[in-house]
């Protein structure tokens, strides 16, 4: 009876100690070093995002480069306007995304 008990006891365990761990939701997030620029001026990014992603797609409307795949890049933007920034982050086959303006004033007169 004992040994049962003790098997019992074993399975339970150990049963417990490979039971995963609850992931974190993939939420996509980000900041910058600035919201208001000059034309010209470089922004660098910096991906903010729960859940441990492994993979980012950015997306930078008017930017240079328009597109990265880095955890954080900088762009340059060269003309006065608002712009979108687009951040999808993944991990696995779960996506998140998200996106913020940002405006380069025109120059003044």
């Amino acid at each position: 009876m004992k040994k049962i008990i003790y098997f019992l006891f074993v399975c339970v365990g150990t049963f417990y100690a490979c039971k995963d761990e609850e992931q974190v939701l993939l939420n996509a997030d980000f900041i910058s070093d600035k919201q208001t620029i000059s034309a010209g001026e470089k922004v660098y990014f910096m991906d903010k995002s729960a859940g441990e992603p492994v993979r980012w797609d950015w997306a930078f409307e008017g930017g240079e480069p328009s597109v990265s795949n880095l955890f954080s890049p900088e762009i340059v933007y060269n003309y006065p306007g608002t712009y979108t920034v687009k951040l999808r982050v993944g991990r696995g086959t779960e996506n998140a995304e998200t996106c913020l303006l940002y405006t380069s004033p025109s120059p003044r007169d």
